[in-house]
């Protein structure tokens, strides 16, 4: 068993990276995603529902047993102490930035693997479902996920303890797996389906080792099997009732809803899987420097390991190779477009860590170079996204100000932009900002139509349909003159400068209640009536 030589370097180098983490966080509290916003306008409805009859009038109740429904319960008391936007970043900082690191040095100690791997965890946090997606439902489920294939991989012997020790552990891991899958259920359905998934492959091989043992005592190998097997249902168990329930709930009935008939995006192929532009956030430079950096990185700790005494493949192995081949394998969106492969890959780096990290060299020098590289790469990552981050909330400046002085009346709230693309993150993260824009000034914002699946599956959910079409408006030069603006909002909140022509239009149909650098809000004249 590799013990960790230097705890103190160890758990000194963790903290700084975490402390690290969450401070570049708290500097920059708007991340990237496109989701981002709804999360925030939804976590913050969420808190404020009860006593609110502007939310009441609008939405159902949340119904905390739900799938994806974790996010907003953690946000609850944040919600009450802070505003929507600091509440919003304080909650997923520590439940996931903080989390995920965490619990794989805690998996890694776990089992007896070097912990200083878990370093690894801090820059492979950052994920396309982050940056691109906004995904915090999924990203909440990371920490959960590993903390599953942890205690399952002890619960059913395939991975040892800390002190090396083999075969199934006693009640605690299958009570935490258990735990753990319920939690992970709550925070999200992909990633839950995906690690019960994974805790049946590592089932069936820990059943497949007991089986050889068949001819040399039949009953003896078959006890244990029928052991392993009852094992993984006290696991699976408990969450598989949740999901049961909620699956019967949200897949017809009340809440079912026809498929869109646009087509998905096209998968991209086998070899744009692989190309280094999977790992690409930011429109910085230093991207495809990252990414070769890690790669490096890994192929070295990989001939470490390699090196080493061998240990036979265990469930972090497995865990991650079912992830690895399923990114490969499977399409980048299903019915309605649900995003599928792309999620794969994320769920295979949360893994990253369990696999790569190498078994302690014995020579000091290489321990020490090894131990720098997995410190220099994180803290490299995180000015890089420090960075980024700063300058978009440069972008989002403006908006904040504007929020500062939130119109009286509550009302809904459309979006008109010049481009729905960042000027330092890949992907779309100006899409729908009206929705924090919402949240800190106690409107609504329909983005998503819940008589499309996959909008009818979400937790917040309208009482009685849209109370406004969807319009979130991009690009076009003659905004002012679309009727539904000034017709079926209450609200037009504008990112970009207004060109004269686009000036006086708008004044004709509406009033200018504020402008910042270049955001600007309307009301239309005469106010909406039809509420």
């Amino acid at each position: 068993m590799a013990r960790l030589r230097s705890p103190v370097a160890f758990i000194v180098a963790l903290a700084v990276l975490v402390i690290g983490t969450a401070a570049v966080h708290s500097a920059s509290p708007i991340g990237p995603g496109q989701d981002q916003h709804y999360h925030t306008l939804v976590a913050a409805i969420a808190a404020r529902w009860r006593g609110d009859a502007f939310y009441q009038g609008l939405y159902e109740p949340l119904r905390p047993l739900d799938a994806n429904t974790l996010l907003y319960a953690l946000a609850y008391v944040p919600e009450k102490l802070f505003d929507p936007v600091r509440a919003f970043q304080v909650t997923t900082t520590t439940a996931y930035f903080v989390a995920l690191p965490l619990v794989t040095a805690y998996a890694l100690w776990r089992t007896g693997r070097w912990p200083w791997g878990a370093l690894l965890s801090v820059p492979l946090a950052y994920v396309s479902s982050w940056s691109l997606g906004g995904y915090w439902p999924f990203l909440l489920a990371a920490p959960l996920m590993v903390v599953v294939v942890a205690e399952s991989g002890r619960a059913l012997g395939e991975e040892p303890d800390a002190r090396g020790r083999a075969g199934p552990g006693g009640a605690r891991p299958l009570l935490v797996a258990s735990c753990a899958a319920a939690l992970c259920f709550l925070a999200h359905a992909h990633v839950y389906t995906w690690t019960m998934i994974v805790v049946a492959l590592v089932a069936l091989t820990a059943i497949a080792r007991a089986l050889a043992s068949y001819r040399a005592d039949p009953a003896a190998a078959t006890a244990q099997a029928g052991t392993l097997a009852a094992r993984a249902l006290v696991i699976a168990g408990p969450s598989l009732v949740l999901f049961g329930v909620w699956f019967a709930s949200t897949h017809g009935g009340a809440h079912s809803a026809t498929l869109p008939s646009e087509p998905g995006a096209p998968s991209p192929t086998f070899w744009d899987k692989l190309s280094l532009g999977a790992l690409a956030l930011t429109k910085g430079d230093g991207e495809k420097l990252f990414a070769v950096g890690l790669l490096a990185f890994v192929a070295t700790a990989l001939m470490f390991r390699r090196a080493a005494p061998g240990r036979r493949v265990g469930a972090y192995e497995v865990a991650f190779a079912a992830t690895a081949l399923s990114w490969l394998a499977l399409p980048e969106t299903v019915l309605g477009g649900q995003t599928v492969a792309s999620r794969q890959l994320d769920m295979g780096l949360w893994l990253l860590p369990l696999v790569v990290a190498p078994r302690a060299p014995r020579h000091p020098a290489w321990r020490t170079a090894l131990a720098a590289a997995l410190f220099v790469l994180p803290a490299a990552r995180l000015v890089m996204i420090d960075e980024h981050l700063r300058a978009l909330q440069g972008e989002y400046a403006g908006m904040r100000e504007l929020a500062r002085a939130c119109p009286a009346e509550r009302g809904e709230i459309a979006y008109v932009t010049e481009r729905v693309a960042s000027r330092h993150w890949e992907g779309y993260a100006m899409h729908q900002p009206h929705e924090t824009f919402a949240a800190l000034c106690g409107l609504d914002a329909p983005v998503y139509d819940p008589g499309i699946y996959p909008h009818n599956l979400l937790p917040l959910r309208y009482r009685r349909g849209l109370p406004a079409p969807v319009v979130i408006v991009s690009g076009d030069p003659r905004w002012p003159e679309r009727a539904v603006l000034w017709e079926r909002f209450d609200y037009v909140l504008v990112r970009g400068r207004l060109s004269g022509a686009q000036d006086a239009e708008a004044r004709r149909r509406g009033t200018l209640l504020g402008e910042d650098d270049g955001w600007s809000l309307w009301r239309p004249r005469p106010p909406r009536t039809d509420r």
